[in-house]
């Protein structure tokens, strides 16, 4: 059975038993009040037959405590001026004056003047209580009883107010049932909606219900997508971090076969033409200069490449970036200084890549170094920057008409080698190339 069908069975059966509760007290204490008023309208009768047959006028006081003997809180008198009410005190004794209050005394006097038969009964509210008066009338006159009962026949009876707060719990307690079926209704439905969201956007939003239950299970939904994104953007990292691991593989193996194959041919044709170069025309002096020009740009094309398949950095402690800057950049402005634990020629070789870029794209060029939980080496230039940035560090992309678009990829490579990173901004009109390296270097 749902929840909702078991609040809806207790509002259901809530209501059964206040409406049977109250209706039983209701039964009850009017049946009580009514044998109780009976019962003293037959006393006070019985009382003044009593003494209505006392043939003895002078034995009246006599005859009245014999009649009330065994009745309490029942008094009885004549119908005179002035009423003088009697109570017993005991067989032998009689009946002796007892104090008559003033509201009972016009109840007992209005009694005694509407009496016309031989019995006659009245009842009248006096001060929260119900004064029972009977009146009987003989040849010798009129003469009474009565006695007050505390019947509440109005006012806020305990009875009534129990039964109130008996009727308010139970209403109480079915808006309460109501309001959980209505909130464990829409949280429900929240919910649902929010897990079809999720099915298509792990960082969509989730309903938070009323309900309590219903809000710690939307918060476990909420911390379990947000694991999940975190996992899904650790296996993208991890499958970035793969593909790049492959390409530097790959760029390995070609690295050593271009340095077995082609830097040795080079350097004998270097050799080769610098051999000639003296005993040769003028003309020809050109043409082998020429030549020797393209041989040096292939051979730094091997040198870089087997730069970047180098992944084994030499670390060096207090490692000062501001002279290393000096050396590989001269005549380009520098702010700033750090020292640091890396390597070098790593470092330089970075440094030599982004300062040659930085140069063909601008005239004005700086270094900017800065020193904190991390060094950051910036260099920046004025040039035009480029439009596809996630392509930027892909191996072999370049803007270039004579670049080979491994450069960046092998600076990147070398900052990742470093322990550090390498990030592109365009800031304003200017181009920044920010390498991150770690202060201190740890062998985790």
């Amino acid at each position: 059975m749902s929840i909702r069908r078991r609040l809806l069975l207790i509002v259901a059966l809530s209501g059964v038993v206040l409406t049977g509760a109250v209706f039983s007290i209701v039964r009850l204490v009017q049946s009580s009040d009514a044998a109780r008023i009976e019962a003293a309208e037959s006393m006070v009768e019985d009382v003044v037959q009593a003494i209505e047959k006392t043939e003895d006028p002078r034995a009246f006081e006599r005859s009245v405590g014999a009649a009330l003997s065994g009745a309490r809180r029942v008094l009885a008198g004549s119908c005179g001026e002035p009423l003088v009410a009697l109570r017993a005190h005991g067989r032998r004794e009689g009946a002796r004056p007892s104090p008559l209050p003033h509201e009972h005394a016009a109840v007992i006097a209005d009694a005694c003047r509407e009496a016309k038969g031989e019995l006659h009964r009245h009842r009248a509210r006096v001060r929260g209580e119900t004064l029972v008066v009977a009146v009987a009338t003989d040849a010798r006159g009129r003469v009474w009883a009565s006695t007050p009962l505390r019947v509440r026949d109005g006012g806020p009876e305990p009875w009534k107010i129990a039964a109130g707060l008996g009727a308010l719990a139970t209403i109480i307690l079915s808006l309460v049932s109501l309001d959980a079926i209505v909130a464990l209704r829409r949280g429900a439905g929240a919910l649902d909606r929010s897990l079809d969201a999720l099915g298509e956007d792990l960082q969509a939003p989730i309903a938070e219900p009323r309900a309590e239950e219903l809000a710690r299970i939307a918060s476990g939904l909420r911390r379990l997508a947000a694991r999940l994104v975190e996992a899904q953007q650790r296996e993208r990292a991890l499958s970035e971090s793969l593909a790049h691991e492959q390409r530097l593989a790959g760029l390995g193996r070609v690295a050593a076969g271009v340095a077995h194959e082609v830097r040795n041919p080079l350097a004998g044709m270097k050799l080769r033409l610098d051999l000639l170069r003296p005993d040769v025309t003028a003309e020809q002096r050109e043409d082998i200069d020429a030549c020797l020009s393209e041989i040096e740009r292939l051979d730094r094309l091997v040198r870089t490449i087997l730069g970047g398949a180098r992944r084994d950095p030499r670390i060096q402690e207090g490692v000062a970036v501001g002279p290393l800057v000096d050396a590989r950049a001269p005549g380009i402005a520098r702010e700033g200084d750090a020292t640091l634990a890396t390597d070098p020629d790593l470092l330089g070789q970075i440094l030599d890549n982004l300062v040659r870029n930085a140069r063909e794209a601008s005239d004005d060029v700086r270094v900017v170094v800065r020193e904190g939980e991390k060094v950051e080496i910036s260099v920046v230039d004025r040039g035009p920057g480029v439009s596809d940035e996630k392509a930027l560090f892909e191996p072999f992309f370049t803007t270039k008409g004579e670049g080979t678009g491994l450069g960046l990829f092998i600076s990147r490579s070398l900052a990742h080698a470093l322990r550090g990173n390498l990030d592109y901004r365009r800031e304003h009109d200017e181009t920044r190339f920010v390498l991150t390296l770690p202060q201190r270097w740890s062998q985790s």
